[in-house]
Formats: C-alpha cells, structure tokens, sequence
C-alpha cells in the first residue's frame, strides 16, 4: 500500500533499538528475522498471522514476566498507536472530502496527543523528526482532501484525495492493526469478526481485513467496466480474492458472462482447467465454479474460483481462492472458507 508506509517503517526502525530498562546490562535487539516477520504481518497488501509465525516472533525473545510485558506495552504504544494516528488521518481526510472543509476529528486528535505522549514518556532524548513529519503529511493530506488539490507522496507519487483511494487505504491499514493486534496477545487465540464487502454483495468470517482495490477495465470499442477486488493471504499459503465486476448498460447473458469470466480470472491467475466449468445453483442464484493448477516459481498452485450475479444487481461477483500445493489440500479450504461467506441481498 504506496500511501500507508512512512509511520510503519519508521515505528520498525524504532523498534530494533527496544532496550528493556531491566535488562540494560544486556540489551535486547530485534533479530532480523524477526524484522521479516513484522513486515510479513503488516503488509496492507499481502500480510498474514499465524500460529507459526507467532510462537516463531515471540519464542525468539528472551524476556519474561514484567520485562515482557514491558515489551508488549512499547510495542502498543508505537506500533499500534502509530497505525491508529495514520488510520484517523485519512478517516479526517474523508470528512474533509465531504465537506470541503479541512476537518480533524476528536479521534484524530486524540491519536494525534497519544503518539506525543509515548514519544514524550521516552525522555529528552527522544527524536521527535518522525512524529513532527507524520503529523505533517496527515496534515497535507487532509488539506489536499479539502481543497479538492493533488497532493505529493513522495518518491513521485502524486494523486488527488478520492472517495475510493481513502476507502483503499483504509482497508489497508485495518487489516495491518488487525494482525498486529493478533501478535501481541498473550497467547495465540485468533477471533473472527464479520467484515462486509459492499460492492462483491458478501459478508464474511475472518479475523483481519482485506485490502482493497479499485480499477476500470477497458474492453474494446471504448467499453469500460468498474471493478473492485478484496484480497489478501488468509496463511503463508493462501491467498483469496474477492471481486465485483459492474456492466450497468451492456446487454450481457448473465450465464455467458460468467463463464467468460471463470476463464479470463484463471487465465490471469496462470490456471489451467483440470475440468469444465459448471453451472450450479448457490445459494438462490446461479453460479460458475471451476477448479485448476498451475504453478509458481516451480510451486505447484491449485485454484478455485465461483462466479455469481448478486440480486438484482448489473454485475457480477467472484471469489477465487489459491492455494500452495495439492488439489486435495485446496478442497478443503474452498469448503471451510464458504461456511464463512453469507451474501448481503
């Protein structure tokens, strides 16, 4: 996620220095391999938490009783926090968009007050360049949201503050506070919340968000087509995607559409059939389903993906799952995963 990164990176900076205070004789430093592991779980865009990579971050510390707690406490305070500040930014942003006017909620105020607090309770020696930088680019964002006026990312990432790149960003960021949440547990205990996704027309079981985007696609004679698509990794293994594909004003055959679309969604995704597609009814409306493999870099993929026209709508939606290694395997996820899914009529 190109608009989420300054806060998250430099809170990881931070925290390869952690010094417990108990333990200054012999300080800890973050390993690495740990570092990969928090840029794993953070990922807007592919992040993932599992029961490995949490006793594999956490086993690698050597703290215990309050020395840990101590730990978790700092981990909230600039890991969580930090996240929550960028997450108000845009929620401001948002309003701001609406209104036209510069707008900073009492949220965005408050996670604004508690980073300077956690910066402040480090000490005198405490740098406040990044704090004072992040507020900055929160606030340029919230103002170029207002005034309806390009705003400058850095490294040339230039775009204009939109209904839907604030919705993407935000997605982004929940997923990434929800699986950090996850790692600071006292013990690995993941609980599903249901997440709606208005546009696909579903409602679903999973314990963090899904990172969202949104894109025209153009077919010939100038005909363009609004998609927006929810994915992420569910383990190191999996990965979902979970689409709606509008065509308000174009005469399409509901069921010739959907196979045309089983075919172009494995296509894109490098899946060969392993049989024809099949029309089935689910859940009160027709459907597409087809199953495949293929590979990646030598690994072999299995694939699954369903097609369906939600009600009433102009469109349709799918939900296409991938998975490492057998077809045996994958079956038992795509079972699992559509227990979770309720459509939203």
């Amino acid at each position: 996620m190109k608009f989420v990164g300054g806060v998250c990176l430099a809170l990881l900076l931070w925290f390869g220095n952690l010094v417990s205070p108990a333990a200054a004789q012999d300080p800890y430093r973050i390993t690495p391999r740990q570092k990969e592991i928090i840029q794993t779980i953070m990922n807007a865009q592919g992040g993932y938490i599992d029961a490995a990579l949490y006793e594999e971050f956490w086993s690698a510390i050597p703290l215990t009783g309050a020395e840990k707690a101590w730990l978790v406490e700092q981990m909230q305070a600039f890991m969580v926090n930090g996240q929550v500040f960028t997450r108000e930014s845009w929620a401001s942003a948002e309003i701001a968009l609406r209104t036209g006017s510069y707008t900073e909620t009492d949220d965005y105020k408050r996670a604004k007050q508690k980073n300077f607090d956690a910066l402040h309770a480090m000490g005198p020696g405490a740098s406040t360049a990044d704090f004072e930088r992040s507020v900055a680019n929160a606030e340029r964002i919230i103002r170029g949201a207002a005034n309806r006026e390009p705003v400058d990312f850095g490294g040339g990432r230039i775009a204009y503050i939109t209904e839907d790149l604030v919705a993407t960003v935000l997605a982004g960021i929940d997923g990434s506070l929800d699986r950090v949440n996850l790692l600071l547990m006292p013990e690995w205990q993941p609980t599903e919340m249901e997440i709606a996704l208005p546009e696909p027309g579903v409602k679903l079981l999973l314990p963090w968000h899904l990172a969202r985007q949104n894109s025209v696609k153009e077919l010939e004679q100038g005909v363009q087509l609004p998609t927006t698509f929810y994915s992420g990794a569910l383990d190191e293994t999996t990965f979902v995607d979970i689409g709606y594909v509008g065509f308000a004003g174009l005469k399409l055959a509901s069921r010739e559409v959907m196979f045309s679309a089983v075919r172009g969604a494995f296509k894109n995704a490098g899946i060969a059939f392993t049989g024809e597609p099949v029309l089935e009814p689910w859940r009160g409306h027709d459907s597409v389903t087809a199953w495949g493999t293929g590979s990646a870099d030598g690994t072999p993929i299995a694939g699954y993906i369903r097609v369906f026209i939600p009600g009433a709508r102009q469109g349709l939606s799918m939900v296409l799952l991938l998975r490492q290694g057998s077809m045996t395997e994958l079956v038992g996820v795509v079972d699992g995963f559509e227990h979770k899914l309720s459509l939203v009529e």
